[in-house]
């Protein structure tokens, strides 16, 4: 679970959890990634910081959301993505969920991880609002790349705004948050 503070400009932090690298900056985090009923024998995670150009998803498929909020991601159904010692089987009613406003769920019969972009509860600021994904690779090596594109932070200042991708790789339980345009 990641995410960092972005500068203005073209260069934008992302943040990711690694399971085999050495904790740094881990008071920059915002990012939440709960875990509910972990086994004792999980494995640990750590944070790290990089900084990357800001890409766009190009050609995503937008995001339809149910009344609740969610849209499933049907298209992993009997993919398995790994975290925290668990492996996470999507499929009905475990489908990877997207929330309209800003995490990627993962869930199984007895646990969940929810990778929360801003950890705060969005609102569309206009028409250009919009929320898309796009999954990339073969089988056992898919990586979900979730885009919020122009979201208002609820509870900021007027005119406030934030782009950011949430993604998983399957083959690494790599997942990291990497925070584009934003005021």
């Amino acid at each position: 679970a990641t995410v960092a503070r972005s500068p203005r400009g073209a260069i934008h932090r992302s943040v990711c959890f690694d399971q085999n690298k050495q904790m740094q900056h881990p008071l920059t985090l915002l990012l939440a990634a709960l875990l509910i009923n972990a086994p004792a024998n999980a494995q640990s995670y750590v944070f790290t910081q990089a900084q990357a150009p800001y890409e766009a998803l190009t050609t995503p498929t937008p995001c339809t959301f149910d009344v609740d909020g969610f849209d499933e991601v049907t298209e992993l159904d009997g993919e398995v993505f790994t975290f925290f010692g668990v492996n996470y089987t999507g499929g009905a009613p475990y489908s990877p969920l997207i929330g309209d406003w800003g995490f990627l769920r993962l869930e199984g019969p007895s646990s969940a991880v929810i990778i929360d972009g801003l950890f705060t509860t969005l609102e569309a600021v206009d028409a250009t609002s919009s929320v898309a994904y796009s999954i990339s690779g073969v089988p056992g090596n898919h990586v979900l790349k979730v885009e919020w594109r122009n979201w208002h932070l609820a509870g900021g200042p007027a005119g406030n705004h934030a782009t950011f991708q949430i993604s998983i790789d399957q083959s690494t339980g790599i997942a990291s948050v990497h925070v584009g345009p934003s005021s």
